[in-house]
């Protein structure tokens, strides 16, 4: 379990990735819009001003047009992979902090007190009953009653630190925006690709 990458591990990871496409699609539009030639072609030579400005222009909407496309394919690839780490490494902190094997037992634990939880909690710590625990434990969190879940970490200590990772997960509408590659990639602004004004030869 220590040894599993965790969620705040996977939420700067996906930070440092999507940062990095991003810059490197910034860095690429602004070396497209640097460009004051049109690339060489066999006729080159016999294109007005106008008309070599126009090519000039209409290679660099390809160009961007690519880049944009190349990064909304690579921030959703990163995003869904994400996604996925991220689902499954919450799946995990679920099952180690609230999986109750005994039905009876969480039945019964759903339906108590808090008096009767803290009793349960009590017993847990001093038989060594981790499924009584955890079902207290579990309800405890439903009804977020932080002074038992304070009293559950006495007896696993452990899971502290695992209730706080799991606490720090993704919200999903934060996770459905994260989806939308459309709000998150811009389209290349096709008005700065030309180069200032100048004299052409």
């Amino acid at each position: 379990m220590n040894q599993e990458i965790t969620l705040d591990e996977l939420k700067a990871e996906h930070a440092s990735e999507t940062g990095r496409i991003m810059n490197a699609y910034l860095d690429e539009t602004e070396r497209i819009r640097q460009e004051t030639a049109p690339e060489d072609g066999r006729y080159l030579d016999k294109l007005s001003s106008e008309e070599r400005m126009n090519l000039l222009y209409e290679q660099k909407v390809g160009r961007a047009g690519e880049a944009y496309e190349s990064t909304r394919d690579a921030y959703a690839a990163q995003t869904q992979a994400f996604h996925e780490a991220h689902q499954a490494r919450v799946r995990t902190l679920q099952e180690r902090l609230f999986k109750v094997t005994d039905t009876a037992t969480a039945s019964r634990a759903a339906t108590a007190s808090e008096t009767e939880l803290s009793d349960m909690l009590s017993y847990a710590r001093l038989s060594g009953n981790t499924d009584l625990g955890r079902a207290a434990f579990t309800a405890a969190h439903a009804r977020s009653a932080g002074h038992l879940l304070g009293q559950y970490f006495e007896t696993d200590p452990e899971a502290q630190g695992l209730y706080q990772e799991y606490s720090g997960r993704v919200a999903p509408e934060v996770l459905a925006r994260q989806t939308d590659t459309g709000r998150v990639v811009q389209p290349p602004d096709l008005d700065r690709l030309m180069p200032p004004a100048r004299a052409w030869t």
